[in-house]
């Protein structure tokens, strides 16, 4: 079985857990701007109890590479990129530097007019056991964002 660093793993939580959670392909997938309440929750085959978090989060622009939700542009690579007008799924997968480590994962975001839902689902393996990771995140547009504060000199 592969080893995959505990940086390495909680980077990939960590980018999904900040990115916006829409993605934008090729003009398709589309949101309304707007301010979001979203909740996450990830859960891990060692966990007994999924971890969840509930925010706030000002969508203006939709447009996200795929690519940028990844810890790394250089050692991940995005296979399997299908997108509608509502969905877009795709396949990851990463290698770590100087280890013959892999994680695999999926990812689908999707949106239905005011609200916005994401799934995402890594595989690899941690000190020598079988690691699964699934995350989900839903939300709904509560309004419009707030004006940015404008500072006086």
């Amino acid at each position: 079985m592969f080893k995959y660093s505990t940086f390495s793993i909680y980077a990939v939580f960590a980018l999904w857990l900040l990115s916006p959670p829409l993605l934008h392909a090729e003009g398709e997938l589309t949101i309304k701007p707007g301010q979001y309440r979203i909740t996450k929750t990830t859960k891990t085959n060692f966990d007994t109890v999924p971890a969840t978090r509930t925010s706030e989060e000002c969508i203006t622009d939709p447009d996200l590479d795929p690519e940028s939700i990844l810890p790394s542009k250089d050692n991940c690579k995005i296979t399997n990129l299908k997108s509608t007008a509502d969905k877009t799924t795709f396949d990851f997968t990463c290698t770590e530097p100087g280890n013959s480590s892999t994680l695999k994962g999926y990812a689908e975001y999707g949106t239905t007019g005011n609200s916005i839902s994401s799934q995402v689902k890594l595989e690899g393996s941690y000190k020598g056991q079988k690691l699964i990771v699934e995350s989900s995140g839903l939300g709904e547009r509560i309004g419009d964002c707030a004006p940015p504060p404008e500072f006086v000199e």
